[in-house]
């Protein structure tokens, strides 16, 4: 493992030798890359980083012969793990593939960000790289959402992790509660409470909204996204009958 990264070869080392084995690695000289292509995996949500991370790797090499089509993985613990790397050819975007460096970030970003482990992790990876820290969003590139509205709208990313960092552990601990409470709130099987634990999540949210940037008015958002067309105030789908 690197300060910054784990390469390929050590965390799916079949599937790197079956790259190597095969001659599907394509190189670009590292000094033409011109900055960051940023997406989002879209999916992975709650699931373990390295088997997602495998998952990932294994369909894009059965498409594009790329193991993971993205030059680097950021999983939900932060850690950054090797794809094609700095000095091969991804299958990330049409058109940015030879010039840019493909970075996706597990998880789906339209109404939250990464959190702050991915974040330093990007970070880390960004400072110790080759590549100059120009960023743009998948969809620069190509026709697509990717990756996600809010973290496209917070792009370029800091990359200085200690300022990065705004959340220490014990915020991140409570945050992690938060989460599943909005998760326990959302279930269509306790919607007739379902506004009551929202105000009382917007609540404790907005104790730590001070340390954590915009968190109050980003769970609000995606707990808006979850609710059912029509869904009023009280829970009971609009006033339709149930």
């Amino acid at each position: 493992m690197t300060d910054s990264y784990v390469p390929l070869v050590e965390w799916y080392p079949t599937l790197y030798w079956k790259w190597v084995r095969e001659g599907r690695r394509v190189p670009v000289p590292v000094e033409s890359r011109t900055g960051y292509t940023i997406h989002h995996t879209a999916g992975g949500v709650g699931e373990p980083p390295l088997s997602y991370a495998r998952f990932v790797a294994s369909w894009h090499y059965s498409r594009w012969s790329r193991p993971g089509g993205y030059n680097f993985l950021i999983g939900s613990d932060g850690v950054a793990l090797e794809m094609c790397g700095w000095g091969h050819v991804g299958a990330h975007a049409p058109g940015a593939n030879r010039s840019t460096i493909g970075v996706a970030f597990q998880g789906t970003f339209d109404s939250m960000m990464p959190s702050s482990r991915q974040r330093s992790g990007f970070a880390r990876l960004v400072a110790a790289g080759p590549v100059p820290n120009r960023q743009q969003g998948h969809r620069d590139a190509s026709s697509t959402s990717c990756p996600g509205d809010r973290l496209y709208r917070a792009l370029p990313l800091p990359v200085d992790a200690a300022k990065d960092d705004d959340m220490n552990a014990a915020q991140e601990r409570k945050l992690d509660g938060l989460i599943q409470t909005v998760e326990r709130a959302l279930d269509r099987e306790r919607r007739p409470s379902l506004w009551r634990d929202v105000d009382q999540i917007k609540q404790a949210v907005g104790r730590l909204d001070g340390a954590i940037p915009n968190l109050a008015a980003d769970v609000a958002v995606e707990v808006a996204a979850q609710l059912p067309a029509g869904t009023c105030r009280c829970g009971c789908a609009g006033g339709q009958s149930r």
